[in-house]
């Protein structure tokens, strides 16, 4: 497995692995994302922005790239204490989910940011996708924030 920056010659590859990521979302945790927005004009726009001024890594099997994770180091504010790098969103093929992938992708994202300055670091996942939870938990991640919401279109966790 090769790690590398990722370039807009992967940009077709990078929106369908987030629309992967998006129809794992809708289908399991919240039916008010956009079906296709990563082919919208916006999508494109994220992620244009995303590999030419953020952060945005492939991870490559074969040749063939398997995963990508985009993420960014905070902007410094006038609130924080201290600037994070933030993973705006990650996924791994299918295929290729339990081998690592993701790992190796985060602990890049991290040694880039820490080449930077940076220590902090923040992900947000759905408060129901468990998996994913635990996945960060193994990473050294601990529960920080909580967001509560009213939406009769998505089942809460007090619900289940």
């Amino acid at each position: 497995m090769k790690i590398r920056r990722a370039s807009m010659k992967d940009m077709k590859t990078l929106l369908d692995l987030y629309d992967e990521l998006l129809e794992l979302e809708i289908a399991k945790y919240d039916p008010t994302l956009i079906p296709k927005w990563s082919y919208t004009k916006h999508g494109i726009k994220y992620f244009t922005e995303m590999i030419n001024g953020s952060y945005t890594s492939v991870a490559e099997v074969d040749d063939k790239v398997v995963g990508y994770l985009a993420g960014k180091i905070n902007e410094k504010n006038d609130y924080e204490l201290y600037q994070y790098g933030e993973i705006d969103n990650i996924c791994v093929t299918k295929e290729c989910r339990g081998q690592g992938i993701g790992t190796a992708l985060i602990k890049d994202f991290m040694g880039y940011c820490k080449e930077n300055g940076i220590e902090d670091f923040k992900v947000v996942a759905c408060a129901k996708d468990r998996d994913a939870i635990n996945f960060y938990h193994k990473l050294g991640f601990g529960d920080f924030d909580v967001t509560l919401t009213i939406n009769p279109k998505v089942k809460t966790l007090t619900e289940d």
